[in-house]
């Protein structure tokens, strides 16, 4: 089961745990790669051999719009009330939160608060080698890794 957060509900308390990148974190991976390659008899540069990028999931820019002051503020610029936003056609959706999506990643739109956890959880660290074939590190790792919380109250 690939888990990206979790919520517990006991006696009427829940816990969310979230699991996201460092700050650190492509500078990690690069470390990583590097003791990975030693271990298969592999010399080489990391940099020569990956590309390794912090990636917006495609799930952030629906939780955005509908949750963040940012998308608030896109949306009131489309004339659409927040509350109102999944009350909105499919096809007009859709084409909301690609204009979203475009507009963030060419810079137009820039979001401040990647600081903190409910934000970050949408990040993932992308490993391309140069034949441009793909690896999401976090997803590999979900795949090793059972993640459980343990409420101490």
């Amino acid at each position: 089961m690939k888990l990206h957060s979790m919520t517990d509900i006991i006696t009427n308390s829940s816990s969310v745990t979230f699991i996201y990148p460092l700050n650190d974190a492509v500078a990690s991976t690069k470390l990583f790669l590097k003791k990975m390659m030693l271990l298969m008899g592999i010399n080489g540069n990391v940099e020569e051999m990956f590309d390794i990028e912090i990636q917006v999931k495609d799930s952030w820019y629906w939780y955005a719009l509908y949750y963040t002051s940012l998308g608030e503020s896109f949306l009131k610029s489309k004339n659409i009330n927040q509350n109102d936003f999944y009350s909105v056609d499919e096809k007009t959706l859709n084409k909301l939160v690609e204009e979203f999506k475009q507009a963030f990643l060419s810079g137009d739109i820039t979001f401040d608060e990647w600081e903190y956890g409910s934000s970050r959880r949408f990040l993932d660290i992308i490993i391309k080698n140069k034949n441009g074939e793909i690896v999401n590190l976090n997803e590999q790792i979900m795949d090793i890794y059972n993640i459980d919380y343990i409420d101490s109250d």
